[in-house]
């Protein structure tokens, strides 16, 4: 486990803590205190180091896992996620005429954002099984292709 921790690439963890710092004294100095209702981002910058939090905590978890497990359960990912594109019409967060996506314990997101990093991890999974052999465009992109589109006919 040390040997994987030392693995991890100084320079993207040194410049994401950086653009982390960056964005929150931003965010801070645009919103605290001068933002008038009806907006209330009076603390958003709190809000936010929760969430950068959250997903640098992620980043270190996902870094010690083996990412053949995902190329392994690719379909099944892809599967979830493309039940959860389809959940936010059914259970979907509605404001202001919209469907936001999901709540689940308060924390909203919006699983199309999460598709993007499944769609890549599921087309990367395929590409790799084919891995040697010719590419044709009947046999290779028109599937992919597809397989592109059903998310982006979905949401």
């Amino acid at each position: 486990m040390l040997q994987k921790f030392k693995r991890i690439d100084k320079v993207i963890v040194t410049v994401l803590i950086l653009l982390m710092v960056i964005s929150i004294f931003s965010i801070y100095s645009v919103t605290n205190g001068r933002i008038t209702p009806p907006m209330k981002l009076d603390g958003f910058h709190l809000q936010m180091l929760k969430y950068y939090i959250l997903g640098f905590v992620v980043f270190i978890v996902l870094a010690f896992v083996d990412f053949k497990i995902f190329v392994k359960h690719a379909l099944y990912i892809y599967l979830l996620g493309l039940v959860l594109l389809v959940s936010v019409s059914f259970i979907g967060k509605v404001e202001n005429g919209a469907q936001l996506g999901l709540e689940i314990g308060g924390l909203r997101f919006q699983p199309a954002e999460l598709f993007k990093l499944v769609l890549i991890l599921f087309l990367s999974s395929i590409l790799i099984r084919k891995q040697g052999s010719t590419l044709t465009f009947w046999k290779g992109i028109v599937p992919l292709t597809i397989l592109t589109f059903i998310p982006f006919g979905i949401v």
